[in-house]
C-alpha cells in the first residue's frame, strides 16, 4: 500500500478570491514578469481555460494538508 497522499486541486471560487491567491503568489513569483511578457508563467492562463476536473488543469494549485490553497511552483522574487 502506497503512503502517497492523493493531491486536491485548488480553484478559486470567484473572482475576488482568485485575485487575492494570484496577488499573494504570482505577483510575487520569479516564474512571471507581471506584464512585461518576458517570462510568463503558464499557469496562470491554463487555470482559467480548463475545468479543475480537466486533466490539463495545473497540478501546481493545490491545496496544503492544512487546508489553505498554494502553488507548488512558487518561488519568490530576489
Amino acid at each position: 500500500m502506497s503512503g502517497a497522499q492523493k493531491i486536491e486541486l485548488y480553484r478559486p471560487s470567484n473572482g475576488t478570491e482568485g485575485a487575492g491567491f494570484m496577488a499573494h503568489y504570482c505577483e510575487n513569483c520569479k516564474h512571471d514578469d507581471h506584464g512585461e511578457g518576458l517570462r510568463v508563467c503558464e499557469i496562470i492562463g491554463t487555470t482559467m481555460v480548463y475545468s479543475v476536473d480537466e486533466p490539463q488543469y495545473p497540478t501546481e494549485w493545490q491545496y496544503k494538508p492544512d487546508g489553505w490553497p498554494t502553488c507548488t511552483k512558487f518561488e519568490a522574487e530576489s
